[in-house]
């Protein structure tokens, strides 16, 4: 895998890790552990610690501004709101190409987050 695809996929695991510990705060919050949740694992750990937690301070970071526009997802609606983080392969668009999205969506009462 090429070092920049690692990176991204490093960074794509810091994202649903820091995700999952700060609104776990607030919500329950399921995390699906799937085959594209683990190759982003895998790539995070090919990386130092040092580099590991510049990935997750920037994690902290970009979660921090989505909670900003979205108050929403630090008040629940309800005790029974649950939140499911899950790493999502790029759609493909025209002629088989992936988008460049391809983190995670928040599924719940509030719709689907995508982070790109």
């Amino acid at each position: 895998m090429a070092a920049q695809t690692e990176a991204g996929k490093a960074f794509e695991y810091a994202l649903v890790k820091k995700t999952y510990e700060l609104l776990s705060q607030y919500h329950s919050v399921e995390l699906k552990e799937d085959n594209s949740l683990q190759v982003a694992k895998n790539c995070f750990d090919l990386f130092d610690a040092k580099e590991q937690e510049k990935y997750l301070h920037a994690a902290i970071t970009a979660i921090q501004h989505i909670i900003e526009m979205e108050p929403k997802l630090e008040s629940p609606s309800s005790a029974y709101d649950i939140l499911t983080l899950l790493n999502r392969p790029g759609q493909r668009r025209n002629k088989g190409r992936r988008s460049r999205c391809s983190f995670a969506s928040i599924i719940s009462k509030l719709g689907n987050w995508y982070f790109c």
